[in-house]
């Protein structure tokens, strides 16, 4: 059995949402996750584990377009066809 979550999932896109917002705003700035982890009271390597998730599945959800989309569609008829 698995060990209980420290901290909630709420908790969890605070954090997430609150470093992309400060990046955004001010893309230079160094040790944002730190900060967010101390005002929050989450472990900084914690956080930085969550914000990179984050960041690797925006970027994926950016990669799936209209062409990945439609070959899926295409396979899946292809399939079909067979």
């Amino acid at each position: 059995m698995p060990a209980p979550r420290k901290y909630p999932p709420e908790l969890i896109d605070r954090g997430v949402q609150m470093v992309a917002a400060i990046r955004h705003g001010d893309p230079g700035r160094p040790g944002v996750i730190r900060q967010v982890g101390e005002l929050l009271d989450i472990h900084p390597e914690v956080l930085r584990h969550w914000v990179k998730k984050a960041d690797a599945e925006n970027e994926k959800a950016r990669t799936v377009g209209p062409e990945a989309l439609n070959l899926r569609h295409l396979e899946r008829e292809n399939a079909e066809l067979r």
